[in-house]
């Protein structure tokens, strides 16, 4: 996990460790959750600590299996016309036909 992330999860966990104490959760870490994110910063703060610490969980985990995918595949793909292709395409399928090279001697 980046630092970002684990920033992140801290700061969920320290609101949610203190609301569950019935205690007030430090001000700099409600407003770094709704930082963390906007579109949910309406949400009741048990709430959003609980968003909060799933979406960079699963941030985590997409950058760790985008990692694992880009080691595994790369040797698979085959760079074409249009873009990237992960097998050949058969010969004569949606190719022109092209005049064989001359080659000089």
């Amino acid at each position: 996990m980046g630092s970002e992330t684990l920033d992140a999860i801290e700061t969920a966990r320290r609101v949610l460790r203190a609301l569950a104490a019935k205690h007030d959760p430090h001000p700099a870490d409600v407003e770094r959750l709704r930082r963390l994110a906007p579109p949910l910063a309406q949400l009741p703060l048990d709430e959003l600590a609980a968003k909060v610490m799933q979406l960079a969980q699963m941030i985590s985990a997409a950058k760790i299996d985008i990692g694992r995918n880009a080691l595994t595949d790369v040797t698979s793909i085959k760079v074409g016309r249009c873009g990237l292709r992960r097998t050949p395409l058969p010969k004569g399928a949606n190719q022109l036909s092209r005049s064989p090279r001359i080659r000089r001697k």
